[in-house]
């Protein structure tokens, strides 16, 4: 059993929940490799690379050394260990088996504003305008990343691998965040974020969130429009969550929860008093100082125009 790179500890490979780099003469190490006699596990080294939470999942399990016990296949692409059709065909399809929930599912049910939900969506997908989609699509010749110049900007770069959104997430992390190691595919990063919420119900929001501002502030620094991005900018985030999950409440949103009530308001006419006449308006305008619109209607108490 490989450490690292075999799911041992739950459905995700550890790898994939590492706080930094694993260095490459260690990636294939094997379980036993970080267990010593008596001494149990080698803290020493799991330290440094692993979170708090994962380190107690591992403190959990105890190796034998008991030559009686035969090894036992075990399928990684299940949840039991058990080989399928189904599963393989998901591997060979490039697809997480273990992701019962639809993507779009999880989306929606974010606690955020609609159009965080359609960006993620997008995100999800892979279909928002980075360097690498405008080059296909061929809306430029330059793949590299305008903000730090080190790589190509793809989705990886912009929300993983800049230097932006690495001082963003490693403030999350400081911050007690559920925040998902670095490693691993981005979309089964980005879906592992979206779903998880074992330390603070309201992670997913704030990663959702926190994506959003990622991409809005590459915007501002490419198209040199500065002045949109904050000078602090995890100060910024955390008064931004605390707005939105205010606004959200007051929509009958409850924090913690992706259930929320609904009301029926029913919206009529009403009559104005007898010998008043009431004078209805509406309008519209097209920009900011564009050309603009207005209707009126005057009615009486029986509604008589």
């Amino acid at each position: 059993m490989l450490f690292w790179l075999q799911r041992w500890t739950g459905d995700q490979p550890l790898v994939e929940l590492a706080s930094r780099p694993i260095p490459p003469h260690e990636l294939h190490c094997k379980v036993s490799d970080y267990w010593e006699g008596e001494r149990g596990w080698k803290w020493d080294k799991l330290l440094p690379l692993l979170p708090t939470d994962i380190l107690h999942v591992i403190a959990s399990f105890e190796l034998t050394s008991d030559g009686g016990e035969l090894d036992l296949h075990y399928w990684g692409g299940t949840s039991s260990g058990r080989f399928s059709i189904k599963s393989a065909l998901h591997i060979i399809r490039n697809k997480d088996p273990l992701a019962h929930e639809p993507i779009w599912r999880v989306i929606w049910q974010l606690m955020v504003p609609q159009r965080i939900k359609i960006f993620v969506w997008l995100v999800s997908h892979d279909r928002i305008m980075h360097n690498v989609n405008r080059m296909k699509r061929g809306f430029t010749n330059n793949l590299s990343c305008l903000i730090c110049d080190s790589e190509q900007e793809d989705l990886d770069h912009i929300f993983r691998r800049c230097l932006i959104a690495r001082m963003i997430w490693q403030n999350h992390r400081r911050s007690g965040n559920g925040l998902k190691g670095f490693h691993g595919p981005i979309l089964n990063w980005i879906r592992a974020n979206l779903k998880d919420v074992q330390c603070d119900h309201s992670w997913p929001a704030k990663f959702a969130m926190t994506l959003w501002y990622l991409w809005k502030w590459r915007n501002e620094g490419v198209f040199n429009r500065a002045q949109g991005i904050p000078e602090n900018r995890t100060q910024f985030l955390e008064k931004r969550f605390t707005d939105i999950f205010q606004a959200l409440k007051g929509d009958n949103f409850v924090l913690g929860s992706r259930n929320y009530s609904e009301c029926e308001v029913l919206v009529r006419w009403t009559a104005p008093p007898y010998d008043w006449v009431l004078l209805n308006t509406d309008g519209a305008a097209k920009g900011n100082l564009g050309p603009a619109g207005e209707e009126v209607c005057f009615e009486g108490t029986e509604g008589n125009g």
